[in-house]
């Protein structure tokens, strides 16, 4: 494993932080209650490919508004030079060290910096004080010392940055699995539990919600294919042409037609040229070899008038209404009549009705153009959801400062 030598250990019996790096041995220290760190010193594996063993570990926090937060940190010897664990709340970030000159953009601005093509959008800023250090450490390590933590993410990976004494220290991390951490160091018993949504953690759900538009965006071009095929295919004729008595209670009814497709939709259109007046029609779809019906009711109504000089009308002269699923067969058309007596005596001779067989039915295809809307939209929700519990742990509690969605 590359390994350079270590500037800092601490001693496991007397608790003294000891400063190796003018090559003896020199307290520089004294540390407090030792902590029981989850992933014991010494743990060798192949992590990410990369053969690693465990040199030093470190119990840090950081503190707001009187409450102390709490992490831990390990260092590693790699194949390719320290490598860096770092957990808090059961959300665990493998870390490699990179140069300064590798990322644009000034921490202390708190704003967003790009490493790369990717740009990291800030996540939170504190000042880290040692809490605990086990084993040996590569750098110079002050028992009462602060460290101030930069801390940028575009999930799944991160930007850490520690500024001491005007030295800016970089790393790049990606989250870290934490069964396949378990497994690459051969450790015991199970991972801890995670606990709400970690800094870099990826969300599950973004995957979903492309997966969800791009099959709803098929299903629409599908469906709008289909419904100009069909609309266009259907023969859409008129059967039946009948005018209708505006007599109250009386009956009209058509010569019998012919339905020759099966399971079809028809059109029902009734109108009149009527001023201040109702009508009532009663229709019947009848088969005279069955002796079974189909029957609606269509309403025509219009009045007008002037209020305080402006004229105003409401009702309507023409109705529609469709029947779908109509057999092949023969049919009779009846329509029964209910006037409104007070404005009989005004009412035109005749209404007119018409029926159409070969429509396409609208309804049936707007509803199935909406029943592509709910699993892109529900995953969006979960998607904004999972972003808005990672940001409250942030310095940008709103939410405002995640680049996630727009990265992606």
């Amino acid at each position: 494993m590359k390994r350079a030598e270590s500037e800092s250990a601490a001693c496991q019996s007397c608790r003294a932080l000891l400063d190796l790096s003018q090559g003896t041995l020199a307290v520089a220290g004294k540390l407090g209650k030792r902590t029981e760190p989850l992933i014991p010193l010494g743990s060798k594996g192949v992590l990410r490919g990369e053969a690693v063993e465990v040199l030093g570990y470190l119990r840090r926090f950081t503190e707001f508004a009187g409450t102390r937060y709490p992490w831990s940190e390990w260092q590693l010897a790699g194949d390719k030079g320290y490598r860096y664990l770092s957990e808090y709340n059961g959300h665990f970030t493998w870390l490699a060290p990179i140069p300064a000159g590798a990322v644009v953009g000034d921490p202390r601005d708190e704003g967003s910096v790009r490493s790369g093509a990717t740009r990291y959008a800030h996540y939170q800023t504190g000042n880290a004080h040692y809490e605990d250090i086990q084993g040996e450490l590569s750098w110079q390590a002050r028992v009462n010392s602060t460290v101030k933590v930069y801390d940028f993410v575009d999930a799944p990976h991160a930007l850490s940055c520690e500024e001491e004494r005007a030295e800016l220290n970089w790393s790049r991390g990606e989250h870290l699995d934490a069964k396949e951490l378990w497994t690459a160091l051969k450790l015991p018993g199970a991972p801890p539990l995670p606990v709400g949504v970690g800094m870099a953690q990826p969300n599950p759900w973004l995957s979903a919600r492309v997966a969800a538009a791009r099959s709803s965006l098929a299903g629409f071009f599908l469906l709008v294919a289909l419904g100009i095929f069909i609309g266009t295919t259907l023969p859409r004729q008129r059967a039946v042409a009948l005018d209708v008595p505006l007599i109250n209670e009386s009956v009209a009814l058509s010569d019998e037609f012919e339905l020759p497709e099966g399971s079809q939709s028809i059109e029902l259109d009734a109108s009149a040229d009527l001023v201040n007046g109702w009508v009532g029609l009663d229709l019947a779809l009848i088969s005279p070899a069955t002796g079974e019906a189909r029957a609606l009711e269509l309403e025509l109504s219009h009045f007008e008038g002037v209020d305080d000089g402006e004229r105003w009308s409401e009702g309507s002269r023409a109705v529609r209404a469709v029947l779908g699923g109509v057999a092949r067969g023969k049919y009779l058309l009846r329509v029964e009549v209910s006037l409104d007596k007070s404005s009989a005596s005004a009412l035109p001779k005749l209404a007119q009705v018409t029926l159409t067989r070969g429509v396409f039915l609208w309804t049936p295809f707007l509803l199935a153009l909406l029943a592509l809307l709910p699993a892109p939209v529900v995953t969006t929700l979960l998607a904004s959801s999972f972003e808005r519990r990672r940001w409250a742990e942030s310095d940008h509690a709103s939410g405002a400062g995640s680049d996630e969605e727009e990265d992606e």
